[in-house]
């Protein structure tokens, strides 16, 4: 049972980041050199997602094989993150600060609310 939760959440957080980056279906299919159709079964929980095609996905959205199978951050990513945020030009930083408030409450709220947005 287990497995099948963690691959539903697999399939949803696959299908948020292709539409966060403005993807559709077809356009990452064909990054990544599947059908449109192995992508909206993998999404829908129809298909397991083998493992060089996990990686392909990790680089295609910069985002850890952790984040993508079990939907956290390593520490590597979170030391990264914070690296880019101490760089940032003090002009941009309340805008900056507002868009990365703005996502995390996105996120937790869809994380409190699974449901919703996958399907």
């Amino acid at each position: 049972m287990q497995e099948e939760v963690l691959q539903q959440d697999i399939g949803c957080r696959i299908m948020r980041l292709r539409e966060s980056y403005g993807y559709t279906r077809e356009i990452l299919a064909e990054k990544l050199g599947i059908s449109w159709q192995h992508l909206a079964n993998i999404e829908k929980d129809r298909r397991g997602i083998p493992l060089p095609l996990l990686l392909q996905l990790r680089e295609q959205f910069n985002v850890s094989a952790d984040y993508l199978i079990y939907g956290t951050a390593n520490e590597n990513d979170i030391t990264d993150l914070i690296a880019m945020l101490e760089g940032v030009d003090e002009a941009v930083y309340p805008y900056v600060k507002e868009s990365v408030i703005s996502l995390l409450k996105l996120w937790n709220y869809k994380k409190d609310n699974p449901g919703e947005s996958c399907g």
